[in-house]
């Protein structure tokens, strides 16, 4: 009798353990619902439409902020409940690289970040988003065109971070770049500091007009400024020719006649040609010094006859004393 007892009890014991076991236990086949009669995937939850926030929790004390589920609010547009996935300890997205899909793929309208700052490549943001290390060697940044990122996007450069020519941010686009910072406010300017501007190739243009051919920079309805400084290439460009001791000068009457056959200086252009070609600031400067020398030589031979004119009377002068004057009387 007493060992029957002892069964009884072995055997309901047995069967208590298996209950309690079993409570975590699934179906083999069809869906899990929890809080819902009709699952519609492997694991539903309560229906889409009540206003709980419900989902999944790591930590009973603190469901919010340990869990995956649905933010909480009417499901009612425009701004329908969200699906939450929050972690206080970080949240790590890893779809590995074995698949042709090994990615994360963001979709509806985008990503966004709230608060902190976003790194890609570094553990350790500095700014709202940031990349790789600086003294990483790679040009790495944003592209707009994953076939030739050097092309279209904002990157540094390649190279080692070593002076004096250190990387450097580029930003590149090659159907042209639009710099556009309004005009609204007391600063509504491009500020380009450092070392300044410099066009390495191509032309500029200040204003909207098209460019004109054989220039590389055109700036419409003028430029004001404090000092021009126009370069000259070789002495060939400059007017030191005229003093030159097998230069023609022309005589005088010839430059009178040129001056009333066309109306301006021989070698200078006329009204007509600056206005069709424009004034080149060099040829021009370097035509009227050839002018000016051309001035100082006429000059130079003027004085030269004015003291031998100077030189005659003053013979003629002595030879009319040595005269005697003969009286009248």
């Amino acid at each position: 009798m007493k060992c029957n007892i002892c069964f009884l009890f072995c055997l309901m014991a047995l069967i208590t353990v298996k209950k309690v076991n079993a409570q975590n236990t699934f179906p083999a086949s069809g869906n899990v619902g929890i809080g819902t009669t009709t699952p519609q995937a492997k694991l539903s939850f309560a229906d889409l439409f009540s206003t709980a926030a419900d989902g999944i929790t790591w930590f009973s004390a603190s469901p919010a902020s340990y869990g995956i589920y649905k933010t909480a609010g009417a499901w009612t547009g425009p701004n329908y409940q969200q699906l939450k996935l929050s972690w206080q300890t970080g949240i790590i997205l890893d779809p590995g690289n074995a698949f042709g899909k090994s990615y994360v793929d963001v979709q509806g309208a985008g990503i966004r970040v709230t608060s902190g700052n976003l790194g890609i490549g570094t553990t350790n943001p500095q700014a709202k988003l940031s990349f790789a290390d600086l003294y990483s060697t790679t040009a790495d940044g944003i592209t707009w065109f994953s076939a030739s990122p050097a092309s279209y996007g904002i990157y540094k450069t390649a190279g080692a971070w070593t002076g004096p020519n250190y990387q450097q941010l580029k930003l590149s686009w090659q159907t042209g770049i639009v710099l556009d910072p309004g005009n609204a406010f007391g600063k509504s300017y491009v500020d380009v500091l450092g070392a300044g501007l410099k066009v390495t190739s191509g032309t500029v243009t200040v204003g909207n007009v098209a460019q004109p051919a054989g220039y590389k920079m055109y700036v419409e309805q003028g430029i004001l400024t404090e000092k021009v400084k126009v370069a000259v290439k070789t002495a060939a460009n400059w007017a030191d020719h005229v003093f030159y001791k097998n230069y023609t000068l022309p005589t005088l009457p010839q430059v009178e006649q040129y001056i009333r056959a066309n109306g301006h200086l021989p070698g200078i252009p006329s009204a007509a040609e600056m206005v069709k070609e424009g004034n080149d600031l060099l040829e021009t400067d370097a035509r009227l010094l050839a002018k000016i020398e051309e001035q100082s030589l006429y000059i130079i031979n003027l004085h030269k006859q004015v003291e031998e004119l100077q030189t005659e009377m003053q013979q003629m002068k002595r030879q009319l004393q040595k005269i005697p004057v003969i009286n009248k009387n």
